[in-house]
């Protein structure tokens, strides 16, 4: 069972002196979904707060998709939470949803770079490229998914086309990752050893350097914004307006503990309202005493 879907992962493990018991570190893992609030500036609990990662949202605001945190299940709801439906179940661990723009599919990847495509009601789930692939993202007219494809320590990204089955490797796209539209015909990816985020115009197959730094991103619901994080001590969230290339900062984060899913990331995602929104860390720490009975 992966780590993430236990309800106490246990570290730090040392023996008592007389070797009948282990003590250990044990961790209850817990997140709450906020959006930050520009009028409030404040973190405020959205979807009523629940223990969640990688949120996405239909085109229209109304259809919600998440991954229960720490289990790494694929549920969906309302916007308002209501008409909570799972789609996935263990051992599948499931990271980063889209919802179609059409609110009636989610593609996703999974812990074992599998993509996978399911209705938003729970049927006809189907596998949509070989292994090693991971992060499908919506084209806005939902036609088609770009995704990462990983072989062994190389990574480029590829294009899936829906009307015709067919799969295509991007050009010049080697050593990129997490590949998401923008526009119709434009898409972000990260640049593998390097935080700057390149923008790739799929009529002309060129890349540009669209931010030189970028964590995570995701785009806004009418694909006009990408929003982004940046690291080190002082790390800020900040979207920039595909159009004209204008940055704007939203607000620091250096004072919001953010969850980590199973790889160690982070994430950032949209909300209909255009809110920012992350996983607040909530998780616990106990010391515990465990009993052995050696052979």
């Amino acid at each position: 069972m992966p780590k993430c879907a236990r309800p106490l992962s246990y570290a730090q493990a040392v023996s008592s002196r007389d070797g009948t018991q282990l003590f250990a570190v044990g961790t209850k893992h817990r997140g709450e979904l906020v959006r930050y609030d520009t009028q409030s500036k404040q973190f405020v609990p959205i979807l009523s707060g629940i223990s969640a990662f990688d949120v996405t949202f239909s085109a229209d605001g109304q259809w919600a998709a998440y991954v229960s945190y720490p289990e790494g299940t694929l549920w969906r709801s309302r916007a308002d939470g209501t008409e909570r439906l799972q789609l996935t179940y263990p051992p599948m661990v499931v990271a980063l949803p889209f919802i179609s723009p059409d609110g009636k599919r989610v593609a996703f990847g999974t812990l074992e770079a599998e993509a996978y495509v399911v209705n938003i009601n729970g049927s006809e789930l189907q596998k949509i490229a070989a292994p090693y692939t991971l992060a499908p993202n919506w084209t806005p007219d939902g036609s088609r998914i770009i995704m990462t494809h990983v072989a062994d320590t190389e990574a480029d990204e590829q294009i899936f086309d829906f009307r015709t089955g067919q799969l295509q490797i991007v050009p010049s796209s080697q050593g990129l990752r997490g590949g998401q539209w923008v526009g119709p015909d434009e898409f972000v990816a990260g640049w593998r050893g390097s935080r700057a985020l390149r923008i790739f115009d799929v009529n002309t197959n060129t890349w540009s350097e669209l931010v030189p730094e970028a964590i995570n991103w995701a785009h806004s619901l009418d694909y006009k914004y990408l929003y982004y994080t940046t690291g080190g001590a002082e790390p800020n969230a900040m979207r920039i307006r595909i159009a004209d290339r204008k940055v704007e900062f939203i607000t620091s984060l250096k004072d919001l503990r953010r969850s980590l899913r199973a790889t160690g990331a982070t994430q950032i995602s949209v909300a209909p309202d255009g809110s920012a929104v992350f996983t607040r860390d909530l998780s616990t720490e106990e010391i515990y005493a465990l009993t052995v009975k050696w052979p």
